[in-house]
């Protein structure tokens, strides 16, 4: 006698990585690019992951009118329709009820900047917006972000586990990712200055009123 089997295959632990291309944003990277262009050669920066390049200090969501603050409301709502979509396919949506803590910094990366491995472990969700992803060579490396995989179970001769995911970056491009996944950025080898904001964000309860 013949028997039916049933298998169910599942992808358990799964890391959502959300990317959308922004729209109606082409005037103001222009000028955020060149306002971020003029203060990364007026000012020395902070050194965090970032291996040549200049990085801002956390404080974009703190400078007042624009071009800043119509970027930061832009991308704030991007990191909400992430939460919400998430919640949605939880069958949560109904749960949320937060604020959002958020605190961003700009990069400019020139040839041969690059970023080295890190997380943001403290942060629920991190994002990266580029606002001119540069000219980088077509089908390189150049500039690529790389997710890696927190599971370590390799294969020989197999790839049945990925550890690792890249995209390579396109202007107007946002990516929102759960902060506590490791990631890298390949060294960049355009020309023209690579320009982007990164943030990271913690979800908070709202108090009652």
């Amino acid at each position: 006698m013949q028997h039916d089997q049933r298998v169910d295959r599942l992808e358990v632990f799964g890391s959502p990585v959300r990317i959308s291309r922004l729209a109606g944003l082409d005037a103001l990277g222009e000028e955020l690019t060149a306002a971020l262009v003029q203060e990364a050669a007026a000012s020395p920066g902070v050194q965090r992951s970032n291996v040549g390049g200049w990085h801002s200090p956390p404080d974009l969501t703190l400078r007042k009118g624009p071009p800043f603050e119509p970027l930061m409301r832009r991308l704030a709502g991007e990191i909400a329709a992430t939460v919400e979509e998430l919640a949605h396919a939880r069958g949560q949506i109904g749960r949320l009820a937060h604020g959002y803590g958020i605190h961003a910094w700009a990069m400019v990366l020139g040839p041969g900047d690059y970023i080295t491995p890190h997380d943001h472990a403290e942060s629920h969700f991190s994002a990266v917006y580029y606002i001119d992803a540069g000219d980088a060579p077509p089908g390189s490396q150049s500039g690529r972000i790389v997710f890696h995989s927190p599971r370590s179970t390799m294969i020989p001769g197999l790839d049945l586990f990925p550890s690792e995911f890249a995209v390579q970056p396109e202007t107007g491009m946002m990516i929102v990712f759960p902060g506590h996944l490791l990631h890298y950025v390949h060294p960049y080898r355009g020309q023209r200055p690579r320009v982007c904001v990164s943030l990271n964000a913690r979800l908070e309860p709202r108090r009652p009123r």
